[in-house]
């Protein structure tokens, strides 16, 4: 054995000998990947210290209203499911310290009777030791495969967890509408009623009154469920329990945006920022360097280096190196070579699969969120007013003696269903904005709402007048 190869052998063994392992490995990249496409924290939580500092800012955001990144802070620093995807850096940096360790040699010995011969081999596998470089690149790839995928399902948590978000406020102010529906029915159910025992209207229209009431009613009791089922969702992501399950948040949706700040090219940013396609890559990495692994495994199946020592019973002593290499009769390696192309081969397909899938996405999201707009604005600067002024004109006809009270508490009852409807459409809105983040793989920049938040049915002079008569 030449020099060289015995100095090249040493290294081995000295870089084999000096793996560690380190169960956060990889994380600090992970936290650089995750803040730099939806702007927080992820914590690595031991049970220590630092696990005190984060269930004390926990503490400190759900004593106030959540925002919408306040409840996705506390998702990425408290759910305990996605807290348990971090350990898959552990179980890959542990297969890329098992790739620079050399197998275990074996010992044999033997001890002939009556006589005393002593025979004794060590074995080693010598070709393992010259593959283990090509095995620490193909674990490098599929550790660097790992934190993306860990990045990647953190990312996923805090887009579902913005969804869940704006999900809860629509329920609330879906709820809240109802309640004024509600409201609106029963004071024109019991309208009829008084108007009846006057002798004023027919049964006919005491009955479909209250049945509107009956069907109000049964709508508020629907959306109330509604809001505990987000609300529970919520709990779920946020990974909260008992008491601190008394969070609050704004009880509305935020207005449209001036204007969606993306990007020219969205398919390009997806394209770079997306963490599954990326992992995807580093996974064709990995399978690529196994083809070479598997051609090499072919040619020289195994090559086992033994050291051998015998003693005679005379007491005479001899040593002595030998090599076994296997005869390929049976196994040419030629299925385990095979296999390893057909997996890269697989893997290519999945890359280019995936990111053409990801251009989809972004399109079609796109396009959700601009029909969204476009609905939600139409509803806020054109259906709402006009719902507002016939309301108004009809309280001005019913002064006027012009129309009676079921015709105002009617044009309040459908500015109303207007309501809701714009309520509908501007939570589909932000629901898009989210599913296009998700899509790129990053958030956007927000910009200011184009005016402040309004009531779109808040008590008005017409409206709240209305219902004091139907009451008297």
């Amino acid at each position: 054995m030449s020099i060289r190869t015995l100095s090249l052998l040493a290294v081995i063994l000295g870089a084999s000998a000096c793996q560690t392992f380190r169960p956060d490995a990889g994380f600090d990249e992970v936290s650089l990947l995750v803040t730099d496409r939806v702007g927080m924290d992820v914590v690595w939580r031991t049970g220590g210290e630092e696990d005190e500092k984060v269930s004390r800012r926990v503490a400190e955001m759900l004593a106030r209203p959540l925002s919408a990144d306040d409840v996705v802070q506390v998702t990425l620093l408290n759910n305990l499911e996605l807290l348990s995807t971090y350990q898959e850096l552990g179980i890959a940096q542990a297969d890329v310290v098992q790739a620079g360790l050399l197998s275990n040699p074996s010992i044999g010995i033997e001890r002939r009777s009556p006589g005393k011969a002593l025979e004794a081999d060590v074995a080693l596998g010598f070709l393992d030791a010259f593959l283990i470089p090509l095995r620490r690149r193909v674990a490098g790839a599929g550790f660097e495969a790992a934190k993306l995928r860990v990045s990647k399902e953190i990312v996923e948590h805090a887009f579902e967890a913005r969804q869940g978000y704006f999900e809860l406020q629509e329920k609330m102010q879906l709820a809240e509408l109802r309640e004024k529906a509600q409201a609106a029915t029963e004071a024109s159910a019991e309208s009829a009623r008084r108007l009846r025992e006057a002798g004023n209207v027919p049964l006919l229209d005491v009955q479909r009154e209250e049945l509107l009431a009956g069907e109000a009613k049964l709508e508020l009791a629907s959306a109330e469920g509604e809001v505990v089922t987000a609300r529970e969702r919520l709990n779920r992501l946020m990974g909260l329990w008992g008491k601190a399950t008394g969070w609050t948040i704004p009880r509305r949706l935020p207005e449209l945006p001036k204007d969606d700040a993306v990007p020219e090219q969205l398919e390009p940013v997806a394209i770079e920022s997306r963490l599954d396609l990326a992992a995807a890559r580093r996974e064709l990495e990995g399978a690529a360097e196994s083809v070479g692994i598997a051609r090499i495994a072919a040619l020289i199946p195994d090559l086992t280096l033994t050291g051998h020592y015998e003693r005679e019973p005379e007491g005479s002593d001899s040593t002595g190196p030998s090599l076994q290499l296997p005869l390929p009769l049976f196994n040419w390696g030629r299925a385990a070579s095979g296999q390893a192309r057909a997996r890269f081969s697989q893997a290519e397909r999945k890359y280019t699969a995936l990111a053409i899938d990801i251009r989809s996405e972004v399109r079609a999201a796109y396009a959700r969120m601009k029909v969204a707009r476009g609905k939600a604005a139409f509803y806020r600067y054109r259906v709402l007013p006009l719902q507002e002024e016939a309301l108004k004109q009809t309280q001005l006809q019913f002064n006027g003696m012009l129309v009676g009270v079921f015709q105002v508490l009617e044009a309040k009852r459908s500015q109303i269903e207007a309501a809701e409807k714009f309520i509908e459409s501007l939570h589909d809105y932000w629901e898009a904005r989210t599913e296009l983040e998700a899509a790129l793989g990053r958030t956007l920049p927000l910009v200011a709402p184009a005016e402040p938040v309004a009531d779109p049915v808040a008590p008005k002079g017409a409206s709240a007048h209305a219902s004091h008569h139907a009451h008297h």
